[in-house]
């Protein structure tokens, strides 16, 4: 018996695997504190890792995600405000744009964590959150959290108290970056 025709086509090449530019191809030449280089090793590796988890099929200019400042802060060891002033910095290296994001609870504007646009390609330009993103209901269940006081705060502070390790907090804060909710 003769082989099907369809079974003896040559299967078509595999798509070239994505290459991710590392955060030290992203960095060449940036002059940054420790802290601020800190800050940004932390939100591109998140960057990363949720654009695998979202599945995209080619390296974009930037990754923009929802996550509480106070989760970045938990996995750095450091106070919120002190991750505001480095994400400053950042801003102004041209390698972050960030913002407080806001969402309508009970007729109320109430803060529900910070967007995050991180540079991933050296090549591209200062990264932007969309006014699509901006728009964004990232967090559908966020009345719940504050009902139940169950939030990105409680959530990291009970990690903190526990003496969970760095990369434990850092799993729980890419969790939440990758599924807000």
């Amino acid at each position: 018996m003769l082989p099907r025709p369809d079974l003896c086509q040559r299967p078509e090449e595999a798509p070239t695997p994505l290459v991710w530019p590392s955060a030290g191809e992203v960095l060449a030449g940036c002059k940054l504190t420790r802290g601020g280089l800190r800050l940004f090793l932390t939100l591109h590796r998140l960057a990363l890792r949720v654009a695998f988890l979202r599945g995209y099929r080619f390296v974009p200019d930037q990754v923009a995600f929802h996550l509480p400042a106070v989760s970045l802060a938990g996995v750095l060891d450091y106070h919120p405000d002190h991750v505001a002033r480095l994400g400053r910095e950042l801003e102004r290296a041209g390698l972050l744009d960030c913002g407080g994001h806001v969402q309508k609870v009970a007729g109320s504007n109430l803060y529900d964590g910070t967007l995050w646009a991180v540079k991933v390609r050296p090549e591209a330009l200062a990264p932007r959150v969309r006014a699509d993103e901006w728009r964004h209901n990232w967090r559908p269940g966020f009345a719940a959290d504050l009902d139940a006081r169950t939030g990105a705060a409680s959530e990291m502070s009970g990690l903190q108290a526990e003496g969970a390790s760095a990369e434990d907090r850092y799993r729980a804060a890419e969790a939440r970056a990758a599924v807000p909710d």
